[in-house]
């Protein structure tokens, strides 16, 4: 059948799975001949969320639309272009040009599918990034790290005082609070754990720099600003070394909302994957600080997301995060999605 040929010469590298899709040799002839036609009008008529099969052949239908338009794309990569478009539709409800990415979100998938180097696994991975963060800014700004271990059943709860913080160092968001170590269940803390360890960033959300990172779990001292409360989580999103967006997260755990602001701290129009906050945020006393130590630690990313804890005039370095999102957050209005795009100069070869 023409399905089965086309698969087989195009996608040998893909999983059996994909090549074992089956249709009619008239209903894929039919839809070859509507690949001339604007892109958009492909996503509304061939793409049905309900029916896999018909999910991803229209999303290599897609890629050999692109191919047309000068894409190149390795054939060990083509798992990750269907991947990243799937994901992409479901969160955004549409594709994003590839071959000229313009939007943040757009330039966050080209980026993921043809700028990998080392160093990228490096930063995003919560232990090795240590290393870059002390090498250019200073040992002092780093989170006081208690224990190490790739066995959660090492863990020596005995030795560790009564509140830390354990996270697993190959993923972003993970992390368990210990406010008081007698009350907790040391053996849901090491499947906890166990659990972390199991989990691959590249096979959940096909972010390929997650990859090739060794999974391991390490425990923080538990930082708390002047009242006893857990610090904000100062975000700073650096674009070719300098700071042009700072966002803070409030009450992540029950109504997520989002403030944003521009390094003069005056509010910007628009929201960013959640809602915008109701709540007054007021000025960090050491964000002059804060902004000069982001845009050191940026200084060799055209895109990065810097996160920091700001206590009085103390600062503590956090993750450093790559492709905000994964390049799946929604922008409103939807013209600043182009307007932080236009901030990102992607290196596009000719």
């Amino acid at each position: 059948m023409l399905f089965k040929t086309i698969i087989k010469k195009m996608l040998l590298s893909i999983s059996p799975t994909f090549r074992k899709l089956d249709s009619s040799e008239n209903k894929i002839l039919n839809k070859l001949n509507l690949l001339e036609e604007r892109n958009k009008r492909l996503e509304k008529k061939l793409y049905n969320k309900s029916d896999r099969q018909e999910e991803i052949l229209f999303i290599l239908f897609k890629y050999i639309m692109e191919v047309n338009k000068g894409l190149k794309l390795d054939t060990e990569n083509i798992r990750d272009y269907v991947e990243r478009n799937k994901r992409y539709y479901d969160c955004l409800k549409g594709y994003p040009d590839i071959v000229n990415p313009k939007t943040y979100n757009e330039k966050v998938q080209w980026w993921e599918l043809f700028d990998r180097k080392d160093i990228y696994t490096t930063i995003s991975d919560k232990y090795t990034a240590r290393a870059y963060i002390k090498n250019n800014i200073g040992e002092e700004y780093l989170v006081p790290m208690l224990f190490k271990t790739e066995q959660p059943e090492e863990i020596p709860f005995d030795t560790l005082p009564d509140e830390f913080v354990i996270k697993p160092t190959h993923l972003s968001g993970a992390y368990k609070i210990i406010r008081n170590k007698s009350e907790i269940s040391k053996n849901e803390i090491i499947t906890l754990c166990n659990k972390w360890l199991k989990i691959n960033y590249y096979d959940s959300y096909a972010r390929w720099y997650h990859k090739n990172m060794k999974p391991s779990i390490i425990i923080e001292k538990l930082l708390k600003n002047e009242k006893g409360d857990i610090p904000d989580d100062y975000k700073f999103h650096c674009f070719s070394g300098k700071v042009k967006i700072i966002q803070v997260d409030v009450d992540r755990l029950k109504n997520h909302t989002r403030g944003l602001y521009d390094k003069d701290w005056k509010i910007l129009p628009f929201s960013w994957g959640f809602p915008t906050t109701k709540k007054a945020i007021e000025k960090p006393e050491a964000l002059d600080k804060a902004i000069h130590i982001a845009e050191k630690l940026s200084k060799n990313f055209d895109a990065v997301r810097i996160d920091q804890y700001i206590i009085g005039n103390k600062i503590y370095q956090g993750e450093i995060s790559l492709g905000h999102g994964n390049g799946m957050e929604k922008f409103t209005p939807e013209a600043w999605g182009r307007e932080i795009g236009d901030m990102w100069k992607l290196k596009i070869p000719e």
